[in-house]
């Protein structure tokens, strides 16, 4: 029967839970990115009817506001390219992370097959 090799288990276990981790912080940046304008629209909404704004009128506004401001933010490029290397750095910092783990794995994997 083959010896299981509980280091090799244990970094690998570890190298999965970091991998989740490093995808659900990826997603939720992301991912807040593309809600932000709906929340800003549904924010902007709520406030119009709180002041007596019509329900279909309100949202009709606030769209054209959250559009204006969009287009705003879509004629700066820096802008743009600041979020998005963010994420790129993030990005690649998750998968030397996940790198780094699996040099630890072969370590453990060749120091087994010596025992």
């Amino acid at each position: 029967m083959k010896q299981v090799n509980i280091d090799l288990v244990l970094i690998r276990f570890f190298q999965f839970i970091l991998f989740a981790v490093f995808i659900f912080i990826v997603l939720v940046y992301f991912g807040t990115l593309l809600f932000i304008p709906l929340d800003l629209l549904y924010q902007l909404q709520r406030v119009l009817v709180f002041f007596g704004v019509p329900g279909i009128l309100a949202v009709l506004v606030a769209g054209g506001l959250v559009g204006y401001i969009g287009l705003t933010l879509w004629k700066k490029p820096q802008i743009w390219q600041y979020v998005l290397d963010t994420g790129k750095t993030l990005f690649n910092f998750a998968v030397e992370q996940v790198k780094g783990m699996e040099q630890m794995a072969i370590d453990a994997k060749n120091q087994a097959s010596q025992d």
